[in-house]
């Protein structure tokens, strides 16, 4: 991506990569959210990034992931936008906009859709972008859970070695291919790595990771709310201390399921897309995080 002109006296624009990882990942926390420096390093070594620095230190960021097509149809890939942080000594400069401009080019010129999950305070950024709303998630977060019994009838293995499978499926539910994401997801924390089968049938998984203040359990897809059930309570019993899901609207049993276990909302999201394309996200009951989509 191309470096910024007409910057604010002070600052300078370039490429980022996984070397930034460790300087980067300041801004996200800063900011309270839960990436780790590892997901920056993964995020750079799969995308393509552009910070703005206040000598050298970080002052914004944006990262563009380019995810590939899914095989038999004619709909462009999504490719993702995230890590649009900016300072707040910084902000108010109209910087996440620019930003953002160079991401939606890099993918555009990949032939990707453009998709972000934005907070409420920057959808309207987003919406003077060309963008328009679409589904909408709800961050839940537990410090304690209470998961109760498990859900029955749903058989569960571990994932391990090859997930062809699993890529497939989520394919089906992201709207692109991104079997680079699975396996770094997988490679994370493999105990919260579950498929779920009936009659033989692969019908859902999950995959979490560790983050800066809780564990991220996502994505989930499923074929049902009896699936999804099944999968997130074995994940959860996995994962310990804090842990947090984005959950998509319209999930009502999940909801009720998660209050039960200990968790509540705590802040939302709106998946939002540029172009005439809607996606429609067939069986995402959880998404990855505002990282990766």
């Amino acid at each position: 991506m191309r470096d910024l002109a007409d910057l604010p006296e002070g600052l300078i624009a370039r490429a980022i990569g996984p070397a930034d990882a460790e300087a980067l990942v300041a801004l996200s926390i800063e900011a309270g959210w839960n990436q780790t420096a590892g997901d920056w390093a993964t995020l750079l070594e799969l995308g393509a990034g552009i910070g703005v620095f206040d000598g050298a230190r970080p002052a914004a960021s944006a990262v563009a992931l380019p995810y590939r097509p899914v095989a038999g149809t004619a709909l462009p890939p999504i490719g993702f936008i995230s890590m649009v942080l900016v300072t707040p000594a910084w902000q108010r400069r109209g910087l996440a906009r620019r930003l953002t401009e160079p991401c939606v080019r890099h993918l555009e010129a990949a032939r990707c859709l453009p998709v972000l999950d934005a907070t409420p305070a920057g959808r309207d950024v987003y919406r003077k972008l060309g963008f328009a709303d679409g589904i909408a998630l709800d961050r839940w977060r537990a410090v304690r859970l209470t998961l109760g019994t498990a859900p029955a009838e749903i058989e569960l293995h571990p994932i391990r070695g090859d997930t062809a499978q699993i890529t497939a499926l989520d394919a089906g539910a992201f709207g692109a291919r991104r079997g680079p994401v699975i396996d770094a997801l997988l490679a994370r924390r493999p105990a919260l790595a579950w498929a779920a089968w009936r009659g033989g049938r692969l019908v859902g998984f999950a995959l979490g990771r560790d983050g800066q203040t809780a564990t991220h359990v996502g994505p989930i897809v499923a074929a049902d709310d009896a699936a999804a059930a099944a999968l997130l309570h074995r994940a959860l019993s996995h994962a310990g201390g804090p842990a947090i899901i984005d959950l998509a609207h319209g999930h009502e049993r999940l909801s009720t399921w998660l209050a039960a276990a200990g968790f509540a909302p705590v802040r939302s999201f709106t998946r939002m897309h540029r172009g005439a394309t809607a996606p429609s996200w067939p069986g995402l009951y959880a998404a990855a995080g505002p990282e990766f989509g």
